[in-house]
C-alpha cells in the first residue's frame, strides 16, 4: 500500500512577489519511507508544476505568490492537496 506524504523542504526568498519551491514526496511501504519517483505536483488552475526524481524531490520556480494549494497526484492512488503558506 502506497499513501503519499510530501513534505515542503523549503520556500526561497521571492522577488517579484514569485517564489521558488522546494520538497520531497515519500510514500508508505510495508511501514517505511520510501521516495515517490515521477509523482505529479502542481498548483491548479495554473501552469506551475513539475514531477518528482527518482529521490521523490521536486522543485518548482517561479510560483506565484496568490498560488495556495498544492496538488500531488500519483496513477492509481487519490489526489493530495496541502496549503501554501
Amino acid at each position: 500500500m502506497l499513501i503519499i506524504i510530501w513534505l515542503l523542504l523549503s520556500t526561497i526568498l521571492s522577488t517579484h512577489a514569485q517564489q521558488h519551491l522546494v520538497g520531497y514526496v515519500y510514500g508508505m511501504d510495508q511501514n517505511k519511507e520510501v521516495p515517490v519517483a515521477g509523482a505529479n505536483v502542481f498548483f491548479p488552475g495554473s501552469y506551475a508544476g513539475t514531477f518528482t526524481d527518482e529521490a521523490g524531490k521536486f522543485d518548482i520556480v517561479k510560483i506565484d505568490s496568490s498560488l495556495k494549494e498544492l496538488v500531488i497526484s500519483y496513477a492509481g492512488y487519490v489526489n493530495d492537496t496541502v496549503k501554501v503558506e
